[in-house]
């Protein structure tokens, strides 16, 4: 964001700060490998992401290549989680699941190298600015912030890690299209870090795109040309369109579940979350999220301090003068999130579409916590002229430094562990999540659902049925049918599932008591196949994003060219 900074010249690769950053990591994950089950106080939601890791893993081995359907969710009558859910961290998780064999393993592997990367961006945005050893000193400040090891530790926000990772990265190359508005380069890699993020957390992605509508509104107050904002803008759209083939699905198909239920319940409800000022009636009825509540302040204070120190040093100190614009930016929006997370802010967040989607306001801590990195790295640059003042406020920027470290020991420390049994009804997948549930499924307010029931039944008529195949996407049966029959499969009817009698496609009906799939089959000896198919938006949608990627591509290789 500094155009005309001086920086020392770089002499070589950072291997160093890179080393320090994996330790870094490791250390901060390293308690979790202590124990075998998986680390997270929070109990339902740890065991509803090793089931869908499980599901997820087997459905990409069945040579699935973009898992929609979880075919042992629901006791087995399956859920489209995948439509709505970002994958990409569940891609990763898979191959890391391959190589080593266990959900619970790969979990923590990928929890750890999230933690890693999300350094290594953070590392490469700060070194645009920051000497190097303090841009390291930033980097590992959001590495081992508070509210992130709180994250890492505490409870099952698997994918959000990752979406660390792309936020450094974002601004990295907003920042570039800021000091040079033909690089074509910057512009691609924007739209593909923001279509990363989308792809890998759908809720962090949409708080991210306030984020990118300030940059390019600062870019107006700087005085920047105005094809700097366009461009920025530009880069974002890119990033939606490239990551169309899951998002566009995700909007198109809400009308086909429950998705109220993510709001329905009153610890659902922004209105009674706020970090500030939350529902005293909710924390009364709900011990643990109180207890998080409180903890969750003590980090954001703790936070905010250490961003009024560092801001309070740049302003001070002589030699951060050219830092002045960046921390001012980072402190804008670090406010912004402390405003979100009270409840004078409810206006907005009715006001605003898809916001109370978010429910928990402590979800912009994520931003927040992304902001009070950069600018407290940017209190320990500088040596800074005599004086008292300058004195008394490093002090209190180291001592905050101190308390943060202390505090992040504390949680990790602290952090639970889950029992073999969880690890059993994981594997099982009783767990599941209700606002992904067809609105023809009967029973969808149900949070465990047992298996067992069998795979199919004959309702009506008479006929011998043996299973073929049964895979995540495919399921077939040989019939063998005295009479014409109408068959029940253990399914839920969705869009997308397709069935066929001997090559030829039949009609779908749906159970009223259950919402499963029921087909009629005519007598004699049939093969029967129903298949979960693309529908003609998911086609279109895929299509979009490779007709964007091919584009993006040849528009960068002649711009390279010029």
């Amino acid at each position: 964001m500094l155009n005309g900074l001086c920086r020392p010249e770089k002499k070589h690769p950072p291997y160093l700060e890179v080393v320090c950053l994996l330790l870094t990591s490791a250390l901060i994950v390293a308690r979790q490998f202590s124990n075998p089950q998986f680390a997270s106080c929070v109990i339902d939601d740890s065991i509803l992401q090793m089931s869908w890791v499980g599901q997820f893993s087997r459905a990409l081995r069945e040579g699935v290549w973009l898992p929609r359907w979880l075919p042992e969710s629901n006791g087995g009558y399956g859920s489209p989680v995948f439509v709505f859910y970002s994958p990409l961290v569940y891609y990763v998780t898979a191959v890391v699941h391959w190589a080593c064999g266990s959900i619970i393993l790969s979990m923590k592997l990928v929890r750890g190298l999230g933690l890693f990367l999300s350094g290594v961006t953070m590392l490469a945005y700060t070194s645009r600015f920051l000497e190097r050893k303090t841009a390291l000193v930033a980097a590992l400040v959001y590495v081992a912030i508070p509210f992130h090891v709180l994250d890492i530790s505490y409870w099952s926000l698997y994918a959000e890690t990752w979406a660390w990772v792309w936020f450094p990265l974002i601004l990295l190359f907003m920042d570039r299209i800021r000091s040079d508005q033909n690089d074509a380069i910057s512009l691609l890699g924007l739209a593909v870090s923001y279509g990363g993020l989308v792809v890998t957390h759908l809720i962090s992605a949409y708080m991210v795109g306030f984020l990118i509508g300030a940059f390019a509104f600062a870019c107006w107050l700087w005085k920047d040309p105005p094809i700097c904002a366009a461009r920025i803008l530009w880069g974002a759209l890119g990033g939606l369109a490239l990551s169309a083939f899951y998002l566009f699905p995700a909007i198109y198909e809400r009308k086909f579940i429950r998705l109220e239920y993510s709001t329905s319940l009153p610890e659902f409800d922004f209105h009674n979350t706020f970090l500030f000022f939350p529902s005293a009636d909710l924390m009364r009825a709900n011990p643990f999220q109180d207890k998080t509540i409180h903890i969750l302040q003590v980090v954001s204070v703790l936070q905010a301090a250490w961003i009024v120190s560092g801001a309070v040093l740049t302003i001070l100190r002589r030699s951060l003068l050219g830092l002045r614009r960046e921390a001012g930016f980072q402190v804008a929006i670090a406010a912004f999130c402390l405003f979100f997370m009270t409840s004078p802010s409810s206006f907005i967040w009715e006001w605003v579409p898809g916001l109370a989607q978010i429910q928990f306001s402590t979800r912009w801590l994520s931003i927040f916590s992304f902001s009070a990195a950069i600018v407290a790295g940017i209190g320990f640059q500088g040596e800074g002229r005599p004086g008292t003042g300058i004195k008394l406020v490093s002090f209190g920027h180291l001592t905050i430094a101190f308390v943060a470290g202390l505090a992040s020991l504390l949680i990790i420390l602290g952090g639970c562990f889950l029992t073999e049994e969880h690890s059993r009804m994981a594997a099982a997948s009783i767990y599941n999540a209700p606002e992904y549930n067809p609105k023809e499924m009967k029973l969808w307010r149900e949070r465990v659902i047992q298996p067992g029931e069998l795979l199919y039944s004959v309702v009506d008529g008479k006929a011998l049925v043996t299973v073929d195949r049964w895979s995540t996407h495919d399921r077939c049966l040989s019939v063998k049918a005295e009479v014409p029959t109408r068959l029940r499969i253990r399914l839920l009817h969705y869009p997308g599932w397709t069935a066929s009698c001997d090559g030829r496609q039949i009609p779908l009906h749906t159970d009223p008591e259950s919402g499963a799939i029921m087909a009629d089959v005519p007598s004699g000896f049939h093969r029967f196949c129903i298949r979960f198919e693309d529908t003609w938006w998911r086609k279109a949608a895929l299509g979009f994003s490779i007709l964007t990627a091919s584009g993006m591509l040849i528009w960068a290789i002649r711009q390279g060219c010029k």
